[in-house]
């Protein structure tokens, strides 16, 4: 047993003797004495905003986008899959390989970019959506709490930042890293690359691009 005092300086330790950082072990158990008020069980992010009904959401859009630009893809509640390798793992880890589950917590919509040919699926982008994590499927990762964010992309970054830091990009092309529910079935061997049946988010984009001007801000 060996006593460190330590500073916690942006997301690091620094140890207070050699003034350079120390990496807590995956798992180790720490005893931590501290000021009462060193610690705190709020979010340091910030507040997060309410989620905007079915309604508000669809004339948001349609304000900030403009009539006929855009379209629903999906619908708030809706689940859809992601999955991550770890290129490095460290000691502690679980897995290199780990799938999660998160759901919409508003309807998810594309916008098409002003200017651009409607039939083009990369004329097409995502609106923010506001989402959560639920669970971590395979990979045994064991989740810490609640992980809220105000996009799919977001999401990626925040999961990341919170588990995987320094082990994994937090970039993140939502349009291939996200699968519609139930398109996705866990197969370790063929874990990572597409299959015929996964139905990824740039699936649906090929969908609206494909039929516009047919489907145009359709709640």
């Amino acid at each position: 047993m060996k006593t460190w005092k330590v500073t916690y300086r942006h997301g690091h330790f620094i140890d207070q003797e050699t003034q350079e950082r120390i990496f807590p072990v995956q798992g180790a158990e720490l005893v931590i004495v501290a000021d009462t008020n060193a610690f705190s069980n709020i979010d340091p992010t910030g507040e997060f905003k309410k989620p905007m009904s079915a309604e508000e959401k669809y004339r948001w859009v349609e304000n900030e986008k403009g009539p006929k630009n855009f379209a629903k893809i999906l619908n708030a509640g809706d689940q859809l899959f992601f999955k991550i390798l770890i290129p490095k793992t460290v000691k502690g880890d679980e897995s290199r390989q780990y799938a999660f589950t998160c759901r919409l917590l508003e309807d998810l919509y594309l916008y098409l970019i002003k200017g651009k040919d409607s039939n083009d699926k990369n004329s097409w982008n995502l609106v923010e959506c506001k989402c959560e994590l639920l669970l971590c499927i395979y990979g045994g990762l064991k989740l810490d709490g609640p992980l809220v964010a105000s996009s799919l992309n977001n999401l990626f970054t925040k999961l990341v930042a919170n588990y995987f830091r320094s082990q994994h990009s937090g970039a993140s092309a939502a349009f291939y890293k996200f699968y519609v529910h139930e398109s996705w079935r866990i197969n370790e061997p063929q874990f990572i690359g597409s299959r015929s049946h996964e139905i990824k988010l740039d699936d649906l984009r090929i969908e609206v691009a494909r039929n516009h001007p047919l489907v145009e801000g359709e709640q």
